[in-house]
């Protein structure tokens, strides 16, 4: 489960896949 193009998405993914567990995790109404 270990991509070249996988390994680069998820570092890219880790920075906006924070903000975008904050707001799952806390969505604002």
């Amino acid at each position: 489960m270990k991509d070249r193009l996988g390994t680069v998405i998820y570092v890219g993914k880790a920075r906006d896949l924070r903000r975008r567990v904050s707001q799952y995790f806390h969505p604002s109404r």
